[in-house]
């Protein structure tokens, strides 16, 4: 039953001081109490905010999960706030409750929103790259372009778009790309082979040639024994 007592229109002032005091008399620390007022003062901000003005008539269900979600989002890098100030929440509630300001159900609603997990967004389907390999045949001939009427136009399309079904089902297959790595490699060292094969022959036989030179020179400066 929604409870009508005057006293739920306290004015914020009132209510921050009413609380502080409850909060000394139950034995917390000073940093304890500024901590809860913090929390306090940023739930009746947003409060005013949200009903251009606070009031206990604007503490419900629904306000309360959309102040949770309000408050996760805020302090998505910094959970340790977000969880402090729905516990310093409750506290207020329960204080609340005792002094006829809120419903019981409503606090003990709130235990469950302030502790439930928020919903995960739904996250959309990576698209999709379209290659050859990850079209069927339909879709294939669906993207090829319509066969032109001019015949020089004719053959270059016939070239750039008609396969045989055996190359298609050929880069359908899983070893395809190792197989053209292997053969690019194949033909670097050949290349490479052609290119610097005469250098390092050339490079060889210097080294002969000077090895020979070397010793007819020991040969010659060496003293006969």
């Amino acid at each position: 039953m929604q409870n009508t007592l005057p006293n739920r229109n306290l004015a914020v002032d009132e209510i921050l001081s009413n609380y502080r005091e409850f909060l000394k008399s139950s034995g917390y620390s000073t940093p304890t109490v500024k901590n809860y007022l913090s929390d306090l003062r940023h739930l009746i901000n947003w409060t005013t905010e949200r009903y251009q003005g606070f009031s206990f008539v604007h503490l419900n269900i629904s306000s309360l999960r959309a102040y949770r979600s309000h408050v996760k989002e805020k302090f998505r890098s910094k959970p340790s706030i977000a969880a402090r100030r729905l516990s310093s929440l409750r506290g207020f509630l329960s204080w609340a409750q005792g002094l006829n300001l809120v419903s019981a159900d409503l606090v003990r609603e709130s235990a469950k929103i302030f502790t439930e997990q928020e919903q995960p967004t739904p996250s959309l389907p990576q698209p999709q790259l379209l290659t050859p390999s990850t079209l069927g045949p339909e879709a294939k001939t669906q993207l090829k372009p319509a066969i032109p009427d001019v015949l020089h136009k004719k053959v270059l399309h016939h070239i750039k778009y008609s396969r045989p079904s055996w190359y298609e089902n050929y880069h359908q297959t899983a070893i395809h790309r190792p197989l053209h790595l292997a053969i690019l490699g194949v033909f670097i060292l050949f290349m490479a082979s052609i290119l610097f094969g005469d250098f390092f022959n050339d490079y060889l036989q210097q080294q002969d040639q000077q090895k020979q030179d070397i010793g007819e020179l020991l040969a010659a400066v060496t003293p006969p024994r």
